[in-house]
């Protein structure tokens, strides 16, 4: 496996936004989560992907700066839609990498990084994924069922924390 690890709308316009409720425990939870994720990617030279949200009718910024830092990557491609696959260079780019799995996290579980995956596992990648890295504006309730759908648990690796997934990468990754 050659993963890629995705980092999906993680900008100011989206985090701050009080039209994207969030609990702010659970958002410093994740964000620590995605940094240690993206920390060990670094580790072990996986590449890793900002990916932003740039539509026409609406200015959410650039992704927080704590991301970039902890990404350290040149790698940002800017998405006009839901779906990062929509923007042709991007499906372009991995298969140049020989990215073969994606590793998504984010905000906007629901639509963003769904889409996202979706057309990730039409297009042949391996999605793998935790509810420690992904989040939405979404009630618990309505989060857990986010969470159970059949999409994620028959379509994705769906590990349940962020060690565990790290622990995936590292009993799968071919270097």
């Amino acid at each position: 496996m050659k993963p890629a690890l995705l980092v999906i709308d993680i900008q100011h316009g989206i985090w701050d936004d009080p039209e994207f409720p969030r609990d702010s425990e659970k958002s410093e939870i994740q964000l620590a989560s995605i940094g240690d994720i993206l920390k060990y990617a670094i580790d072990r030279n996986l590449l890793i992907i900002i990916l932003e949200c740039k539509p026409k009718d609406k200015d959410y910024g650039d992704s927080l700066q704590i991301i970039k830092d902890l990404a350290q990557t040149p790698n940002i491609f800017t998405k006009s839609c839901g779906d990062a696959f929509e923007e042709i260079n991007f499906d372009n780019y991995l298969r140049e990498q020989s990215i073969d799995s994606l590793v998504l996290m984010g905000i906007n579980a629901s639509y963003c990084v769904k889409k996202t995956a979706e057309s990730a596992i039409k297009k042949g990648y391996c999605v793998v994924t935790s509810p420690d890295l992904i989040s939405d504006d979404l009630t618990v309730e309505q989060e857990h069922r986010l969470q159970t759908q059949d999409f994620y648990l028959n379509s994705t690796i769906f590990l349940p924390t962020a060690n565990e997934l790290k622990k995936y990468l590292e009993d799968n990754i071919i270097n």
